[in-house]
């Protein structure tokens, strides 16, 4: 059977379900289309259902830093902040070998929160090498978040600002942009 065949046997099908209603012009100019947002949750979770009261502490721990950046932003010190060295390679080097020493051993050495002391951890360390990628992880939100660490947030990630001045964090930032490359750290 021909394809165009098929569809229009297909759309028959369909329209005698009952599965296509036509709109009556009044209904299109006076309602606005429903959509829903179950597509993405087989489960049926709703927006209310993610509020911070209403999370698990583990939940509650990683989705609050992620609100208070979205309503309130980073602290002052933050704001602005932009990483000097990008992707030069010396400092994409010598981030590895600070990340190593540094990070690794909760974050796991390419990011995926498998580290050996990290185990234990509740909530478990962050899946760096996707959250890397996403749009919240921007330079002010990464050298705060390695800087002050997770204590205000419940989360037992340390505030690396007190052993390390911003330049190595920036470094770890730049080798973690670049991918997690293998090979790099001594």
């Amino acid at each position: 059977m021909p394809a165009r065949a098929l569809l229009f046997a297909a759309l028959l099908a369909v329209a005698g379900a009952g599965l296509l209603q036509p709109l009556s012009a009044t209904a299109s100019q006076t309602a606005p289309p429903q959509f829903s947002d179950d597509w993405w949750n087989p489960y049926g979770a709703r927006e209310e259902e993610w509020q911070p009261h209403r999370l698990g502490p583990t939940q509650r721990s990683r989705m609050v830093r992620h609100w208070t950046y979205l309503n309130q932003g980073v602290p002052e010190a933050y704001r602005g902040s932009k990483n000097p060295f990008g992707a030069d390679f010396a400092a994409v080097k010598q981030g590895a070998a600070l990340y190593a020493e540094h990070c690794a051993r909760c974050h796991g050495a390419t990011g995926n929160g498998d580290g050996r002391e990290g185990r234990g951890l509740s909530p478990s360390p962050a899946l760096l090498s996707h959250m890397i990628r996403v749009p919240l992880a921007v330079d002010e939100y990464l050298l705060w978040s390695i800087s002050d660490g997770g204590g205000d947030f419940g989360s037992d990630m340390p505030a690396f600002g007190e052993v390390l001045d911003p330049a190595p964090v920036w470094k770890i930032i730049s080798f973690m942009r670049a991918g997690f490359p293998p090979g790099l750290a001594p």
